[in-house]
């Protein structure tokens, strides 16, 4: 059995993909994540455009850097499934989980990464 030869980037770092249609090298990474009302995850990219390879993944390490990376806040995945899923729990339980949420006061504006 033969190994494949090509190389793979690490996690977060952006990927490099010939686009037919445009017979071009496009470089993208992912600059946020949002979540629509039914939770469902949808990411925003940005790609360039390169004739090249090569150029496509020497552009691609400039791209990516930390400004880039999406962060996110308790608050901001606690209102996210409130808005969503949590609006079909009973009363009691949205009420459980505000209590739980406003017991971590201190953690609210905290980046979930760190």
């Amino acid at each position: 059995m033969k190994k494949d030869s090509r190389r793979s980037r690490a996690n977060g770092t952006g990927s490099v993909y010939y686009d037919s249609r445009s017979k071009k090298w496009i470089a993208q990474i992912v600059i946020g994540k949002t979540f629509t009302p039914d939770m469902k995850l949808r990411f925003a990219y940005k790609r360039k455009s390169f004739a090249k390879k090569t150029d496509a993944l020497k552009a691609i390490s400039s791209m990516t850097t930390e400004d880039a990376k999406p962060s996110f806040t308790l608050s901001y995945y606690y209102n996210a499934f409130m808005n969503g899923k949590g609006n079909t729990l009973s009363h009691d339980k949205q009420v459980a989980y505000r209590i739980a949420y406003n017991r971590l006061k201190s953690l609210h504006s905290v980046q979930v990464k760190d």
